[in-house]
């Protein structure tokens, strides 16, 4: 591979037959001197339950991403390009990407209604224990709650939901991980990075899929 790849082009989304065939025509022509990039995104972190979802093919100069169910349906990118010989390929297997979990924020606080109010049935039934919660969560994406769940809080819905989603699987995952031996965890900069990449384009994907998933209508909505 001789060419220049310019750092994560810009997505463009296959959505036509007409699209795909232009996609294929350009790897075709163009990977065969830059290699092609694949990469892919699953519907979760269970290994046994989940599956692939997205996939994007890239020359390092323009990056084309379609939903993977499609891919046999297009046969120009299926045998035209990934199953080209002539075609180096370079980049990831599926896998099951952790830095999602970036998007709960920094160091999560845990919060305990009993430390100041005793013993409660454990909801936030009163203003009081809602500014003390919301104390507790400052500038904070989520907070946990001793022996409830936790508290989420975002600039929308789906950016919420996203987060909430995560949160959980960052704590399966922790703990996990815990029984390994010493974690490594994101760097604050790291942290900071992700989320400040992890925009509407990647937020609507996420929905999309869940409420597929879910059987409900998906509306074009910029989270």
């Amino acid at each position: 591979m001789s060419g220049t790849w310019n750092l994560i082009p810009k997505a463009e989304w296959i959505e036509t037959d007409a699209q795909a065939q232009e996609a294929a025509e350009y790897l075709q022509q163009h990977a065969r001197v830059n290699g092609l990039g694949t990469d892919t995104e699953t519907t979760g972190t269970n290994l046994v339950k989940d599956v692939p979802l997205l996939m994007s093919l890239s020359d390092g100069n323009r990056r084309f991403a379609f939903w993977i169910q499609n891919l046999f349906r297009w046969n120009w990118l299926h045998e035209g390009v990934l199953r080209n010989p002539e075609i180096p390929k370079v980049g990831t297997k599926i896998k099951f990407d952790m830095h999602m979990c970036a998007n709960i924020g920094h160091d999560i606080p845990v919060w305990d209604s009993h430390d100041k109010f005793g013993d409660t049935d454990l909801l936030v039934s009163n203003m009081e224990m809602g500014r003390e919660l919301a104390k507790a969560l400052g500038d904070r994406r989520t907070a946990l709650m001793r022996g409830h769940g936790c508290v989420v809080a975002t600039r929308g819905l789906r950016l919420a939901v996203y987060a909430s989603v995560y949160l959980e699987v960052n704590a399966k995952l922790q703990m996990q991980a815990m029984a390994m031996g010493d974690i490594k965890f994101l760097t604050a900069g790291e942290v900071d990075k992700i989320i400040e990449r992890t925009g509407p384009y990647t937020i609507n994907r996420a929905w999309e899929n869940w409420c597929r998933r879910t059987n409900r209508p998906v509306t074009p909505q910029v989270a």
